[in-house]
């Protein structure tokens, strides 16, 4: 009879974070809504407004509660720059490498003024991540005092001011509301996961509540899109995050247990910055060979599947034999 591994608690903040399976699966949720929602594409449809009303928030409360405040802010600086910096590069490559083959191969474009393969790149969530990130760290290790003012000047600047039409500035708007979700996840994200552990199978109700008000104020403020700094009413926007936040940490923390999810979780960094060029691949593939859109149920789900099957494949090979070029010291641990 297969052993089950016991899952452990989160430590306490002065020692960091041991591996803790409800991150992996809740980062393993995320990543598979990002390529569910990318493979739709299509932001008036009721499943990706759904989608995009939380799941990258998801991510920035994720990353909060794995702050470590024993690291000196030179050693968080280096440890940000190895595992977002590298991943950043290792995208950038990956991308144009698989736009290139598009474009040379598939396309027949023996032009390079004319490529157009770094059109769908778009690494604001890693670069809103870096800024966001440091940012808390400083504030946290300046006190929950000094926390707190620092996250009431963020949601005061993300409320009243819009970056995002100012060039040059997108990534501010995007940081800021970042900025709140690591907090919150730094203070309330191991505590939650406490709490609901002990709760294993008396949340039904709960989650059944908030899944039909995360599926109508998704439905009223859509279409929204935090990549592109398009919020609809910004006080929905953070309410239907912090919903679909309890959603998934409710979930799980229910007892489930999937090497599937657990893999994409612990993968999640490999997973997200190569499925873009795995998509450009799919996507011109798909062009290629069949006159309709794959943006209607059921076809975008044929491309999600083929797709996350791809994904796992790739995210198994480069995890294993690379996992340098993604800021990975070994396979065990992602970061994100």
């Amino acid at each position: 009879m297969r052993k089950v591994r016991k899952l452990k608690y989160p430590e306490e903040k002065g020692e960091g974070m041991k591996r803790c399976a409800e991150l992996d699966y809740a980062k393993g949720i995320g990543i598979i809504l990002v390529m569910l929602g990318h493979s739709i594409t299509n932001m008036d449809n009721p499943l990706n407004t759904m989608i995009l009303s939380f799941h990258m928030p998801l991510f920035f409360f994720l990353s909060g509660i794995v702050i470590k405040q024993d690291y000196t802010v030179v050693q968080y600086v280096l440890k940000r720059i190895r595992t977002i910096g590298m991943p950043l590069f290792t995208g950038f490559f990956i991308y144009n490498i698989v736009g290139i083959i598009v474009e040379v191969v598939w396309l027949k474009n023996k032009n390079f003024v004319n490529f157009n393969y770094l059109q769908g790149l778009d690494s604001w969530f890693l670069i809103s991540l870096f800024i966001a990130s440091i940012i808390s760290f400083l504030l946290v290790k300046a006190g929950s005092k000094c926390s707190a003012v620092g996250g009431a000047i963020a949601l005061m600047l993300f409320m009243k001011t819009s970056f995002g039409a100012i060039n040059g500035l997108k990534y501010i708007e995007q940081s800021l509301l970042a900025i709140l979700f690591l907090l919150l996840g730094y203070y309330m994200g191991a505590k939650s996961i406490v709490y609901l552990r002990k709760r294993q199978g008396k949340n039904g109700y709960v989650f059944t509540m908030l899944l039909l008000l995360l599926t109508v104020f998704s439905q009223i403020n859509g279409p929204c899109a935090m990549a592109a700094n398009i919020y609809g009413n910004k006080v929905l926007f953070i309410l239907t995050s912090l919903i679909g936040i309890c959603i998934v940490m409710i979930v799980v923390t229910s007892g489930i247990r999937s090497e599937l999810l657990e893999f994409c979780g612990r993968n999640s960094i490999v997973i997200f910055v190569t499925h873009f060029g795995v998509q450009k691949l799919l996507i011109n593939i798909w062009g290629k060979t069949v006159t309709y859109s794959y943006t209607n149920f059921p076809l975008y789900m044929i491309m999600f599947v083929m797709l996350f099957t791809i994904e796992i494949f790739v995210a198994l090979l480069l995890s294993k034999y690379c996992p340098f070029l993604f800021g990975m010291r070994n396979v065990a641990k992602t970061d994100i």
